[in-house]
């Protein structure tokens, strides 16, 4: 393994005590095959589990302090820091934006949550840490850090302030964190790709100082907080995530309960081969007495047993009782009543473990049920999707899954529609374009379907989903003119130039005097798009 796989390869703490941790057997398992020189790839496949379990195993074991990297010292203070950058790098700790330490893959970056805001899990390439460049390695950890969580992070969690903090404090707390990121500090420095990323956070915490120090625009960005909040719930649950735990923990219960009280299995006797206990009364010849021959009142019968028993005194005795030689079973026996055995107890479990999952999916039906009666159609859709995962084939689940779903979606769609509104006006355009999404299908309205495909348009971005949102908008209102030029535009930027010749055409045609359509359609065949 060459020198550099070898520095993102974790160690693992000696002399820590494992039964102090809390984790579970797969960060245990993962943690046993930590040796100092594997990567994540190589662990996974001693591991069998995939990279991204891998990777969320470390994280977690890396926060714990039972594995380290390269160059770091159990607390997490890396020798190779010089006293000069150490004393201007911003403390770590809970509100420290990103605290030294290894990436997510392996292991995570927190960015900053201060004062109870949520935290995000911030994930780069361990590879970039190894671009050549004029940077200690914690200041490469800050600036990836930093760059990765630029999506997610608030302005508050970027300049490590409260949100109840004032404008002296915000300015304060801008001019400290901008002395790590001012691309001015590195003049002269080689930098590769650490150039951009640095540019592009120093303009995102120029950003935030400039909102927050105004108090219209604070107020406004305030409300697109509040909004934000109240659907990442729900967000969460249309990205599959926050339930996958329940569901595990759901299918532990089931199996616990199947394994719970021992199988009661009627075993299968083997044939007995040796002497029967209730063996047959010894069967003995007749030998007809004087009282026997006085009772028989027949003198020809008389003579006859007469004559039996005269004959019979000297032939010997036949044997009908006493010990039968033991025989011993088959090994075709013993496969049968091994086989017998075990069908029996895979039966058994079988039949529990069917048993303990309906009762699973009946307590969250029951909770989904009770969410609904509340008003609160998020818990209810949480509770449908763990069932929904214990038992997939189930349709009729599926069916009141999607409709749970569609009325949360109608619920929060006021706040989707804010969301977006408040992204579009600030250049975030993929961000706006799913929220206007989620806006529209909390309220099928077709404008919202128009909207987002314009965000992706002018975002450049995902063209194929841009023309299904506009195809949708199309479908709904196919009289608006507008609609078919904004799918006109996708289908030129897509480069299928005759389609965006007959959407122009037909805009045209339904708005004859539109001359934005006109000029759309001419500009659409001399190919200036």
């Amino acid at each position: 393994m060459n020198s550099s796989a070898r520095a993102t390869a974790p160690v693992a703490v000696e002399g820590i005590d494992l039964r102090s941790l809390a984790i579970g057997p797969r960060e245990a398992f993962v943690l046993s095959r930590v040796d100092g020189t594997s990567s994540v790839p190589q662990i996974a496949a001693a591991t069998g589990l995939d990279s991204a379990s891998v990777v969320g195993c470390l994280a977690k074991l890396y926060q714990l302090g039972a594995i380290v990297y390269p160059g770091e010292s159990r607390a997490g203070a890396r020798s190779s820091t010089p006293a000069s950058e150490r004393s201007s790098t911003p403390a770590s700790g809970p509100n420290a934006l990103a605290a030294p330490g290894p990436a997510v893959s392996p292991p995570a970056e927190r960015a900053a949550a201060p004062h109870g805001a949520s935290t995000q899990q911030v994930t780069y390439d361990p590879r970039e840490l190894d671009e050549e460049a004029d940077l200690t390695l914690d200041r490469k950890h800050e600036i990836l850090a930093a760059y990765y969580s630029l999506e997610e992070a608030s302005h508050y969690e970027l300049l490590k302030v409260s949100p109840r903090a004032d404008k002296k404090a915000i300015k304060a707390a801008y001019f400290q964190v901008v002395n790590v990121f001012h691309p001015d500090r590195y003049f002269g420095k080689k930098l590769g790709s650490f150039k951009t990323k640095l540019e592009q956070v120093f303009a995102r915490l120029t950003e935030a100082q400039d909102v927050l120090t105004r108090q219209a625009s604070r107020d406004e960005y305030d409300a697109y907080l509040a909004t934000k909040r109240r659907t990442s719930e729900l967000d969460g649950l249309l990205n599959g995530e926050s339930v996958a735990g329940e569901v595990e923990r759901a299918q532990a219960r089931i199996e616990q309960e199947a394994l719970r009280e021992p199988a009661r299995i009627t075993q299968p006797k083997l044939p007995s081969f040796g002497e029967p206990k209730d063996a047959e009364p010894e069967v003995r010849r007749f030998r007809p007495s004087q009282q026997n021959l006085g009772r028989l009142s027949d003198p020809e019968l008389r003579k006859k047993a007469l004559a039996r028993k005269l004959r019979g005194s000297g032939a010997p005795p036949v044997r009908t009782s006493g010990p039968v030689p033991a025989v011993k079973p088959t090994p075709d026996d013993q496969a049968k009543f091994r086989e017998s055995v075990e069908t029996n107890f895979k039966a058994h479990y079988q039949a529990r473990l069917v048993a303990a999952k309906e009762q699973q999916i009946r307590h969250y039906l029951d909770r989904a049920n009770a969410a609904q009666a509340n008003k609160d159609p998020v818990s209810a859709m949480n509770a449908l999707k763990i069932a929904v995962q214990l038992d997939p084939d189930n349709s009729a689940l599926a069916e009141h899954l999607e409709q749970v779903q569609l009325e949360a979606t109608r619920g929060l769609a006021d706040s989707y529609l804010q969301q977006a509104e408040y992204e579009r006006r600030e250049g975030r355009l993929e961000r706006a374009a799913r929220n206007y999404e989620k806006a529209a299908l909390g309220t099928g309205g077709h404008a919202l379907y128009d909207r987002a495909a314009s965000c992706l348009l002018e975002a450049n971005a995902d063209m194929k989903r841009a023309g299904a949102l506009s195809r949708k908008a199309v479908e709904l209102a196919p009289e608006r003119s507008e609609y078919r030029i904004t799918l006109a535009r996708i289908y030129a930027a897509a480069k299928m130039l005759n389609s965006a010749v007959m959407e122009a055409e037909r805009a045209v045609k339904l708005a004859p005097e539109d001359e934005t359509a006109k000029n759309w359609l001419k500009r659409i065949k001399r190919g200036e798009l």
